[in-house]
């Protein structure tokens, strides 16, 4: 190697480890802090992927004379991206579960999800106001069919709620149930593709095309009414980051996201860990007011449910 290409490389790799490397690690920071299964073995995969991806998109840069114009940003959604293809491969089962039960919690009506300081917490619509304790259990002899039962997720949901009497934080009933069907966080499945949503045989392809539909009609929104929907998404997901379930089903991007949104990937990013934003959050990005927020995110619901009418109401 000459002289100029050693100190080419030897610059490629101090922007990597000092400007790429807190970014890498900040979004995979605020995942492994909302999964208790995510392990240290994903966070090098997922880290180690995007250091090489970066890598080579660098060198490419310097042969084509293809800068990256947001480079925060890039670093960012190659993350994001990388974080949900291990978890994609590495807990498929896990990460199938995980999708059908914010489905179901979100879609039937006896539940309510919310979001609760950087947890989400969960429990009967009833009990929205109850206070969440730091830890669940089963009572001794409490486990009832219903709750053995993965293909009426909705029914084990209920029969769990009953037998506890109280919210729950998310990713404590998602354990729960694991553990109850015996999905082990690196379980492998090889016969079905990911993600499986709604539980009915062959739902998968179904709740695919719904999510590309309703991400089409998104799309298609007044560029205000789509920016107050998407972020505010407690609107889409109940009150978490519902954006989460179109990336990791590939229905969009994070850059398609940010564009939707009237943001530049890098300020998606930033704001990433604060979704889904207050109202006059949301004003202050838009440079309008929270009445015009709140009806701008009313349009956008009422004109999706011209389209979709047991979805949006």
């Amino acid at each position: 190697m000459n002289p100029d290409a050693h100190d080419r490389e030897q610059e490629l790799a101090r922007l990597i480890i000092d400007q790429a490397g807190p970014i890498i690690r900040r979004v995979i920071g605020s995942h492994a802090r909302r999964d208790p299964a995510f392990t240290a073995d994903d966070a090098d995969d997922i880290a180690s992927a995007v250091r090489l991806q970066l890598l080579r998109r660098l060198r490419a840069a310097d042969e084509r004379s293809d800068p990256i114009d947001d480079f925060q940003g890039y670093v960012a959604t190659a993350t994001y991206h990388a974080l949900y293809d291990v978890l994609r491969r590495r807990h498929p089962e896990r990460t199938r579960l995980r999708t059908r039960l914010r489905y179901v919690l979100t879609h039937d009506a006896r539940f309510a999800l919310r979001q609760q300081g950087e947890v989400d917490v969960c429990g009967l619509r009833e009990w929205r106001s109850a206070a969440t304790p730091a830890s669940i259990e089963l009572p001794p002899g409490s486990v009832t069919r219903a709750m053995l039962d993965p293909s009426r997720l909705a029914d084990a949901v209920a029969a769990v709620f009953r037998a506890v009497g109280q919210p729950v934080q998310f990713d404590q009933l998602l354990s729960l149930l694991a553990d109850l069907w015996g999905i082990t966080a690196s379980a492998a499945v090889h016969s079905a593709p990911e993600p499986a949503v709604p539980g009915e045989p062959g739902a998968e392809w179904e709740w695919r095309q719904f999510l590309e539909s309703v991400w089409q009609h998104i799309v298609a929104l007044l560029p205000q009414h789509r920016a107050a929907l998407l972020l505010n998404l407690r609107e889409l997901g109940g009150g978490s980051n519902a954006l989460v379930l179109l990336l990791a089903t590939g229905v969009t991007t994070f850059e398609e996201v940010a564009e939707a949104a009237g943001l530049s990937p890098g300020e998606l990013s930033a704001l990433w860990n604060e979704l889904p934003l207050e109202d006059a959050r949301i004003a202050e990005l838009l440079g309008v007011t929270r009445a015009q927020v709140i009806g701008f995110r009313h349009s956008a619901r009422r004109n999706l449910a011209r389209h979709f009418p047991d979805r949006f109401r």
